[in-house]
């Protein structure tokens, strides 16, 4: 038998032939039709999902000689090392730790993470700086893409690119590979663990050439059309510009879920005679660029 069409998900008055019709129940099936009306349920709607924007972003803050080693925050290394711990007394903190990398997949070429920062001979020639977000979806979504940029203009310089003849191994060329743009979804605490090696990657940029992502290549001052006009940074010439990273996702995630966005900047020794160096990331990379990130996701309508 050929499907067809019936009413009973509006009401459960059902009127065909053979059954008897009267004024009390086309009453009951009005009112029923009425509230179906004034209270439309999810299913009942074409587009399920409505698009928002979440926008955040950082801006370094100044140097003093009385802050200088706090102005990194919220950047953190990447590497979970028991050396950057604080600790009371004479004994050091346990060297174990449920979660020695803050992320997954984020190495870049010569800079070995694990090993301990330090300037003698065998020692990792820096390091990796993490900013990560997270966000809570009660309701399942649809994460829809990711937009990160790095402004730079006189007061924040980076030019991206590494000094002729110092490049990490394996680089092929000076321009910069180092900068990764990820986003995660933790394993549910519900399962009673946080370790980052079973987090889920749903997206993760990494090994692209940081200097080729131009934002815009005008390095003319902006036009004063507003008052006050733009920023000027200690007299310098005004001139902005910038690296846009940009990942396309579409990527759907269930409900309860915790998405994590981490964003990771190289930090490279200034050593004496050492082979790797970067003009463009300096000795704070944190301080070399502003940032902003745009995440669109679909969210779950509301009855």
């Amino acid at each position: 038998m050929a499907y067809r069409p019936h009413n009973r998900y509006i009401s459960d008055e059902q009127f065909s032939d053979g059954t008897t019709i009267d004024g009390s129940r086309i009453d009951g099936a009005m009112q029923d039709v009425v509230e179906h009306i004034n209270s439309i349920p999810v299913g009942d709607i074409k587009t399920r999902y409505t698009q928002t924007q979440y926008v955040m972003g950082w801006s370094p803050s100044i140097i003093r000689a009385d802050n200088a080693e706090d102005t990194k925050l919220p950047w953190m290394n990447a590497y979970n090392d028991a050396q950057q711990l604080a600790y009371i007394g004479a004994t050091a903190p346990g060297a174990e730790f449920q979660n020695p990398h803050r992320a997954k997949g984020y190495g870049v070429n010569g800079i070995s993470p694990s090993m301990p920062e330090n300037t003698a001979a065998g020692y990792r020639n820096g390091a990796q700086y993490m900013w990560t977000t997270p966000l809570h979806f009660g309701k399942s979504a649809i994460i829809k893409s990711i937009e990160a940029f790095f402004f730079v203009d006189a007061a924040y310089p980076n030019d991206f690119l590494f000094d002729a003849g110092k490049l990490p191994p394996g680089n092929p060329d000076r321009n910069t590979r180092d900068v990764s743009v990820q986003m995660l979804v933790d394993r549910p605490p519900a399962y009673g663990s946080e370790d980052r090696r079973l987090n889920q990657i749903l997206a993760n940029k990494r090994e692209f050439m940081v200097n080729l992502a131009v934002l815009t290549s005008n390095t003319a001052a902006p036009v004063a059309d507003m008052a006050p006009t733009w920023a000027n940074a200690g007299g310098l010439a005004n001139t902005m510009s910038g690296r846009y990273f940009d990942l396309h996702l579409d990527e759907p995630i269930p409900k309860d879920s915790r998405v994590r966005l981490s964003m990771l900047i190289p930090s490279y020794a200034s050593l004496t005679g050492d082979n790797i160096d970067s003009t463009g990331w300096g000795a704070a990379p944190w301080l070399r660029q502003y940032y902003s990130v745009v995440i669109t996701a679909l969210e779950e309508l509301d009855r």
